[in-house]
């Protein structure tokens, strides 16, 4: 009884394997399996795209020709936003925690909550204009000839002219 209770065990585990990996696989093919591909599918974040870009202008500072002020200037910007997102982020996560400690209250004040959630919110959306701000200033600093440089992913460089 206990030998066949292991091998049903066992027969389960492995068709699960089998039908994640088969589904794997099917969902790579679809996608394709270029991580450009697979990111437009997923959307980036404004976040993710404005660091990615950061890291990237750093990473190539000179096949994109930047100059030591145009650095600095992009380090700054880096520094700054990065910082300023995380009181934003810090701020939006003690609103969250004072808004969930209201729940727990006997006597649920809703217009505490909703101011709560009010200020929530517009700390998010303090933290995206902050985001496109911060992209806006980046593309401010760029010459025409590096935005089109960094148009290309850096790994198809050469292949799509």
């Amino acid at each position: 009884m206990k030998k066949n209770l292991k091998i049903n065990q066992w027969l389960v585990f492995i068709l699960c394997l089998v039908f994640m990996a088969t589904g794997y696989a099917g969902d790579m093919a679809k996608k394709g399996s270029c991580q450009c591909h697979m990111m437009k599918q997923k959307g980036v974040e404004l976040e993710g795209k404005l660091f990615n870009k950061l890291h990237r202008i750093i990473m190539d500072k000179e096949d994109l020709k930047i100059s030591d002020e145009q650095f600095t200037k992009i380090k700054d910007l880096k520094h700054n936003i990065k910082k300023e997102l995380i009181r934003k982020q810090a701020e939006i996560d003690i609103l969250a925690i004072d808004i969930k400690s209201k729940l727990w209250e006997d006597k649920i004040d809703k217009e505490g909550l909703d101011k709560l959630i009010d200020e929530k919110y517009e700390v998010k959306k303090a933290k995206t204009k902050a985001l496109i701000n911060a992209y806006v200033e980046l593309q401010s600093l760029l010459t025409d000839d590096q935005k089109k440089k960094l148009k290309v992913p850096k790994h198809h460089e050469g292949k799509h002219k």
